[in-house]
């Protein structure tokens, strides 16, 4: 099963944006953001009494992450969430929706950091009951820690291929940045008109309780906070770019723009990290 223990600096850099991912989504649903570290942790759990789920990140062909924790850890987790969202003393059931949706979430979050160092396009899909096995990977934690409470143990085996996939040469020269990150290297910028990036259009939000998200089906209606003469969002990397009014072009949707955000003057970390700070207009 590969040596427990060994945390390499892609292995680490891996479970760090897994931690991320996991304190972002906890953070998303509610309720106080954890602390998330890298543990010396080298044992996992029995196979009595655990919650375990292996995802296959869509870059080895074979399952490269898994993820299991005790049945304490993972209600643990889920009651910070269920308290957050008004919910008092919630079944075991619903305690491990929540977990394996906090978890689906945070792996989501990594997914897009890998595909981002790998160029690659990740995704992942998840087998909770029964998960197969992971040849030759290599064992690892992370704590989750709830302010003064004690850590959970979130116990991670990693593919070895998924490790070799991030050592590989092409992956570390992805992550060198420049001298000056917010300026581009003048060497490159030719090259930049062949920068692809994802534009998300955003028509509205809706804030629902866990309880009204889990009766949603076929003809459910989600009132946004937005009306219909408003104008839509559009993000690059999460951060509004541009607005813009819905039309019709041929039978499709588009977006003609109205308003283009101005991120010269604002700080480093509210400009898309996609877009160089020369381009930001």
């Amino acid at each position: 099963m590969g040596e427990p223990g060994v945390v390499l600096p892609e292995h680490r850099w891996l479970l760090e944006e897994l931690g991320a991912g996991l304190a972002t989504a906890v953070e998303s649903m509610g309720a106080d953001r954890p602390r998330c570290a890298v543990s010396e942790a080298s044992s996992e759990p029995g196979n009595d009494d655990t919650e375990s789920s292996v995802y296959d990140l869509n870059l080895t062909g074979a399952p490269a992450l898994a993820i299991t924790t005790s049945a304490a850890g993972s209600k643990e987790i889920a009651t910070r969430v269920l308290t957050a969202l008004g919910m008092e003393a919630p079944a075991d059931q619903l305690c491990l929706e929540t977990f394996r949706e906090v978890i689906g979430q945070g792996v989501s979050l990594l997914a897009q950091s890998l595909g981002s160092r790998l160029k690659k396009e990740a995704a992942f899909v998840a087998n909770p009951s029964k998960p197969p096995a992971i040849d030759a990977g290599i064992a690892s934690a992370l704590t989750i820690t709830f302010g003064s409470e004690p850590p959970v143990l979130l116990y991670t085996r990693l593919s070895a291929s998924l490790l070799e996939l991030l050592a590989a040469p092409s992956a570390e020269k992805a992550q060198v940045p420049t001298a000056n990150p917010d300026i581009p290297d003048p060497e490159n910028l030719g090259t930049l008109e062949d920068l692809e990036m994802v534009l998300t259009v955003c028509l509205g939000n809706a804030r629902l309780t866990l309880a009204d998200a889990m009766i949603l089906g076929p003809g459910s209606t989600v009132q946004l906070d937005s009306k219909l003469e408003d104008l839509v969002a559009i993000k690059v990397d999460g951060k509004v770019v541009a607005r813009g009014e819905v039309v019709d072009v041929d039978g499709s949707y588009a977006i003609r723009i109205t308003h283009l955000a101005d991120f010269r003057s604002a700080p480093v970390s509210e400009r898309p990290s996609g877009i160089p700070a020369q381009l930001q207009s």
